[in-house]
């Protein structure tokens, strides 16, 4: 059920001066999906429910590193951290692939 690792990049370096943090959701995020995986037997509703919040946390994360890359651009990131990203947004893709047509696999 998990969409991969979270890689971190400074604020500071990524934002330019004056703007303001975008909101991620982490915690509250990680928060829901120990919960559901705590559970001795998670119903495939309860299962689709977190897998469609935590897939929607990603989507506005990656969002707001969308936008902070068309303002600095990506070459402040370390060559393992942009391939980690793009890694990240293949994942997401795929994930919300296989979410909508409801199956447990994809084709590449």
């Amino acid at each position: 059920m998990s969409l991969g690792g979270q890689f971190y990049m400074s604020p500071d370096r990524a934002r330019p001066s004056g703007s303001i943090k975008p909101r991620t959701y982490r915690k509250k995020g990680r928060k829901e999906y120990i919960s559901a995986s705590k559970s001795k037997r998670m119903s495939t509703s309860k299962g689709r429910r977190i897998l469609r919040l935590q897939l929607g946390y990603l989507k506005r994360n990656l969002g707001y590193i969308d936008v902070l890359s068309k303002e600095v651009g990506l070459q402040i990131l370390k060559p393992k951290v942009y391939k980690e990203l793009l890694v990240i947004t293949e994942l997401y893709r795929q994930r919300k692939t296989m979410f909508d047509r409801r199956v447990k696999r994809i084709d590449d």
